[in-house]
């Protein structure tokens, strides 16, 4: 018998919200959620590199946000915040519910510890180096 891997189901919370810190890639609303959701006290949200992707990162591993969760931290990141650093507004925002892969799922990307390129996991070798960086004199 097969045993099924569950992925994460995140929920951001009116908690998340009142406590979350707009523009704190590891304490705004989703980073407390996906924290939570996931164990990794190190979960969090970071827009990628020249392009500007908004990315996840848990346990390691990285995957582009989806789109609920991009609209989300674009409009809580605009709140205005009161003297004491909570968001004004926030619980009228519609908070995202999303589910992420499993860490096994080839949707994850790893790392190069060498180039920080984002590569799936197995293009790595056991020191976490790309190809092209271990190709390198």
């Amino acid at each position: 018998m097969e045993t099924k891997v569950k992925g994460y189901r995140v929920r951001v919370t009116r908690a998340d919200c009142r406590t979350g810190e707009p523009g704190e890639c590891f304490r705004c609303a989703v980073a407390l959620a996906l924290q939570r959701a996931t164990g990794d006290s190190e979960a969090h949200v970071y827009e990628s590199g020249w392009d500007g992707r908004m990315m996840l990162e848990v346990h390691a591993r990285h995957i582009p946000a989806p789109i609920s969760v991009r609209n989300f931290i674009w409009e809580f990141d605009d709140l205005l915040l009161r003297p004491d650093g909570r968001a004004i507004g926030a619980d009228e925002l519609r908070r995202p519910v999303f589910t992420l892969p499993p860490l096994s799922d080839s949707e994850w990307q790893e790392e190069c510890g060498c180039c920080q390129e984002l590569l799936p996991p197995a293009d790595l070798d056991d020191e976490g180096t790309c190809p092209d960086c271990r190709d390198r004199p």
